[in-house]
């Protein structure tokens, strides 16, 4: 069976990460998993599946898992063969409520697992069910301003926390913290705010002679030796960089001299890249740099699959640059106009067509669950699915190993 899960991350008030809502697909032609089309068992098996074959650190990089659970399987307690300090069991509010599910609920709380209520619509029948809650989920899409409120006043006696989801602009944001709310989800924190832009010359400007300098057709290594070693905290990061497990090296290298030259111009500009994005996103969320490096190397891992083998740094850039408008508060056709690249990748950026804005449309579709998308997406590219979904993980165990050499 093949295994399609994406992952959408949930935000505190300080915008750090503490789980990540699981959206999983059975297969090419199912886009999401329904009792009333699957079988409970299968149901379990593509659920178990999915953190058995991608790995729950994989998939949540330590955090919490929330997993919508079919009303049958939380009878069941299906959610018991999964640890519960690692997952959050997410129930629809549109469960039929009777004794049975109640019971099925409670023995779940009394064993230590957390509950949340899933797409909150008030009726008197879910007191019960909501009296056992942990965290109530509000879709701020589907609420006007005055329903937002009154749901917050009755939740403020209650134990529960409120988490908000499809959070989309950071007025959204700034209302539900205001209201009360504790997590938040959506895709604020990918979003630019144009208030504050920022401009990328204002930045540690040898980083930027650095990249421009490794995007000419004809480098100088003596030039970027000396521009690094100029930067303790570069000179130390490119070495922590090179000596990282993910090259397996034989022996440690010790000299930037030695580093660059293993590195080679590719290699830098790749490394450069991610060490702006990581200057450029300085008070933002990790996540949105961890999902800046999940694109680009997607997108860099796509290049042979569609034909791009030579533009493969191309395409990694595409990927790499994709938030940069949430970085910097900017528009992006404003930043693309500052960025020392090819005209090739301000083109897929700026959002013309092509196929690096395609193989850029796969990865998005994919990491946010938009299933009959990302099919689409895939048969335009003639990809396979199930090898498209792999390397989304192999992309994603990289991602997260950047971010660890990177802080």
């Amino acid at each position: 069976m093949d295994i399609f899960v994406a992952r959408q991350p949930i935000f505190d008030q300080y915008q750090k990460v503490i789980g990540y809502e699981i959206l999983h697909r059975s297969g090419p032609d199912n886009h999401f998993i329904k009792t009333s089309e699957y079988g409970v068992d299968e149901t379990e098996e593509v659920i178990m599946n999915s953190f058995l074959v991608i790995g729950l650190q994989t998939l949540t990089r330590g955090k919490r898992a929330f997993i919508n659970f079919p009303m049958q399987s939380l009878i069941k307690q299906a959610p018991t063969l999964l640890p519960n300090n690692t997952v959050v069991i997410e129930v629809l509010s549109d469960y039929l409520v009777d004794g049975e599910v109640i019971e099925a609920l409670e023995h779940l709380k009394g064993k230590g697992y957390i509950l949340a209520l899933d797409d909150f619509v008030f009726r008197p029948d879910m007191i019960p069910i909501l009296d056992l809650m942990d965290i109530v989920k509000v879709c701020f899409l589907s609420h006007n301003s005055k329903e937002r409120k009154d749901i917050a006043k009755l939740m403020r006696y209650k134990d529960a926390r409120l988490l908000a989801e499809k959070i989309e602009t950071m007025e959204d944001f700034e209302e539900a913290k205001e209201l009360g709310y504790t997590y938040f989800q959506g895709h604020f924190f990918a979003r630019p705010l144009l208030l504050k832009g920022k401009d990328i010359e204002a930045f540690n400007p040898t980083l930027l002679e650095l990249l421009k300098e490794v995007n000419q057709k004809e480098i100088h290594y003596e030039k970027l030796e000396s521009l690094i070693k100029r930067d303790v905290s570069l000179s130390y990061k490119l070495l922590r960089y090179i000596n990282s497990l993910s090259f397996g090296l034989m022996s440690e290298v010790h000299s930037i001299r030695h580093a660059i030259s293993y590195l080679g111009q590719n290699g830098l500009k790749k490394w450069l890249s991610i060490m702006s994005l990581r200057r450029f996103g300085k008070g933002k969320a990790n996540e949105l740099f961890v999902s800046a490096v999940c694109r680009a190397s997607f997108c860099e891992a796509m290049a042979t699959q569609v034909n791009l083998d030579n533009k493969r740094g191309d395409l990694f850039l595409v990927g790499l640059f994709s938030h940069l408008d949430a970085f910097l508060d900017q528009p992006m056709n404003k930043i693309i106009e500052q960025l020392p690249v090819s005209k090739e990748v301000k083109d897929a950026l700026a959002g013309e067509s092509g196929v690096m804005k395609d193989v850029y449309d796969l990865v998005v579709h994919y990491e946010k669950g938009n299933w009959e998308l990302f099919s689409k997406q895939a048969r335009k590219l003639q990809l396979k699915e199930d090898k498209v979904a792999k390397e989304y993980f192999h992309c994603l165990r990289e991602a997260d190993v950047i971010f660890g050499i990177m802080e």
